[in-house]
């Protein structure tokens, strides 16, 4: 039944025409909202790569993989409403 609600909003998201790339995983979380050119906007993720943020193992890239913020786990519609916000600006 899971697998059926993941699939769903992957089939959903992936033909938005601003997505490049998207997965789901139910450990883990890396989403990419980039500009055209692949420049990253903001990237979401939860890869313990940070233990220096005060959310860690979850934090944000803000435009650029050496600028990370703390952060908590975005939902999927949380995701969706910044990119909402955001597009005129890419």
């Amino acid at each position: 039944m899971l697998e059926v609600y993941f699939k769903a909003i992957e089939e959903t998201i992936t033909f938005c025409p601003f997505v490049v790339s998207f997965s789901l995983s139910t450990e883990t979380i890396d989403t990419d909202f980039q500009a055209e050119n692949g420049k990253i906007i903001k990237r979401w993720d939860n890869a313990p790569h940070h233990p220096e943020i005060k959310t860690f193992p979850d934090h944000v890239h803000m435009g650029s993989e050496e600028i990370v913020k703390e952060a908590i786990k975005p939902s999927i519609f949380q995701i969706i409403g910044e990119v909402c916000r955001n597009i005129e600006k890419v």
